[in-house]
């Protein structure tokens, strides 16, 4: 009975130590899952030649991790050629400067860069 105890005891202690050790992998797999919406959302707007929108609230990604830069940014939109734009509207322009989305998990910070015109969309 002693060697029990004292085996889940051991157990306990590696199971404490390997959680301290062991890294918090959500914010790149949150990262990583929007980053492959956004660009699944350009390859249907080229394949299917019309423009698709992704929208950012509703993206799945947990709401207390994703933030825009400038906050107005509703959905991400791309023309049937894969360039950017932002917010579905009828007077929607293509973007002009880099836009960037960040993503924030317990002080860690990962950025979405979405490029103007050419729509590369990169991790930084």
């Amino acid at each position: 009975m002693l060697e029990v105890v004292v085996t889940i005891m051991i157990v306990g202690i590696l199971a404490a130590i390997a959680r301290e050790i062991i890294p918090d992998m959500t914010l790149l797999k949150e990262t990583s899952y929007l980053l492959t919406r956004i660009k699944e959302t350009q390859s249907d707007a080229i394949l299917e030649e019309e423009s698709k929108c992704l929208d950012m609230k509703n993206s799945a990604v947990k709401k207390s991790i994703l933030k825009v830069k400038d906050g107005s940014l509703k959905s991400l939109c791309f023309d049937e050629e894969g360039k950017p734009y932002e917010n579905n509207t009828s007077t929607a322009q293509l973007v002009k400067k880099p836009l960037s989305i960040s993503l924030t998990y317990k002080k860690e910070k990962k950025e979405i860069v979405v490029m103007p015109y050419s729509g590369l969309v990169t991790i930084r």
